[in-house]
Protein backbone atom coordinates (compact mmCIF):
# COMPACT_ATOMS: atom_id res chain seq x y z
CA UNK A 1 0.00 0.00 0.00
CA UNK A 2 1.44 3.37 -0.77
CA UNK A 3 0.76 6.29 1.10
CA UNK A 4 0.14 9.73 -1.16
CA UNK A 5 2.74 12.39 0.45
CA UNK A 6 0.90 16.08 -0.16
CA UNK A 7 3.36 18.64 -1.15
CA UNK A 8 0.81 21.37 1.34
CA UNK A 9 3.88 22.72 3.71
CA UNK A 10 0.92 22.05 6.53
CA UNK A 11 0.80 18.24 6.31
CA UNK A 12 4.55 18.09 5.48
CA UNK A 13 5.32 19.72 8.87
CA UNK A 14 2.30 17.79 11.04
CA UNK A 15 3.79 14.64 9.36
CA UNK A 16 7.18 16.09 10.81
CA UNK A 17 5.72 16.56 14.39
CA UNK A 18 4.46 13.53 14.65
CA UNK A 19 7.51 12.08 13.06
CA UNK A 20 9.75 13.21 15.84
CA UNK A 21 7.34 12.74 18.49
CA UNK A 22 7.73 9.13 17.49
CA UNK A 23 11.26 9.39 17.64
CA UNK A 24 11.59 10.81 20.80
CA UNK A 25 9.78 7.95 22.07
CA UNK A 26 12.24 5.55 20.87
CA UNK A 27 14.75 6.99 21.96
CA UNK A 28 13.63 6.91 25.70
CA UNK A 29 12.60 3.37 25.05
CA UNK A 30 16.02 2.31 24.02
CA UNK A 31 17.02 2.42 27.80
CA UNK A 32 13.83 0.67 29.21
CA UNK A 33 14.56 -2.83 29.54
CA UNK A 34 11.51 -4.63 28.11
CA UNK A 35 10.10 -7.81 30.24
CA UNK A 36 12.31 -10.84 30.54
CA UNK A 37 9.59 -12.88 29.10
CA UNK A 38 9.10 -10.98 26.10
CA UNK A 39 13.09 -10.96 25.98
CA UNK A 40 13.64 -14.63 25.83
CA UNK A 41 10.34 -14.57 23.52
CA UNK A 42 12.77 -12.62 20.87
CA UNK A 43 15.51 -14.68 21.54
CA UNK A 44 13.87 -17.63 20.41
CA UNK A 45 12.07 -15.45 17.53
CA UNK A 46 15.58 -14.64 16.28
CA UNK A 47 14.97 -11.18 17.03
CA UNK A 48 17.14 -8.04 18.26
CA UNK A 49 17.22 -8.23 21.97
CA UNK A 50 20.20 -7.19 24.25
CA UNK A 51 21.00 -7.94 27.52
CA UNK A 52 23.18 -5.17 28.54
CA UNK A 53 20.11 -3.50 30.71
CA UNK A 54 19.05 -6.55 32.86
CA UNK A 55 21.34 -5.45 36.07
CA UNK A 56 19.43 -6.51 39.32
CA UNK A 57 19.91 -10.18 40.49
CA UNK A 58 16.05 -10.01 40.51
CA UNK A 59 15.77 -9.76 37.14
CA UNK A 60 18.42 -12.34 35.56
CA UNK A 61 17.03 -15.39 37.57
CA UNK A 62 14.07 -13.88 36.33
CA UNK A 63 15.44 -14.33 32.71
CA UNK A 64 16.46 -18.09 33.34
CA UNK A 65 13.33 -19.06 34.81
CA UNK A 66 11.59 -17.88 31.61
CA UNK A 67 14.34 -19.79 29.50
CA UNK A 68 13.86 -22.45 31.25
CA UNK A 69 10.28 -22.51 31.08
CA UNK A 70 10.69 -22.48 27.18
CA UNK A 71 12.63 -25.15 26.96
CA UNK A 72 10.38 -27.19 29.18
CA UNK A 73 12.28 -27.61 32.39
CA UNK A 74 10.57 -26.38 35.29
CA UNK A 75 10.29 -27.97 38.50
CA UNK A 76 6.73 -28.88 37.61
CA UNK A 77 8.03 -31.34 35.09
CA UNK A 78 7.87 -34.78 35.71
CA UNK A 79 11.13 -36.61 34.50
CA UNK A 80 11.44 -40.40 34.38
CA UNK A 81 14.54 -42.50 34.71
CA UNK A 82 14.62 -45.03 32.26
CA UNK A 83 16.26 -48.53 33.70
Amino acid sequence: MTEFLSNDPRELRAELAKVRRQLVKVEQSRFTPIHPKETVHNIFLGKRFSLELYKSLQVKVLLLYYLCVRNGMTNSSKRTRST
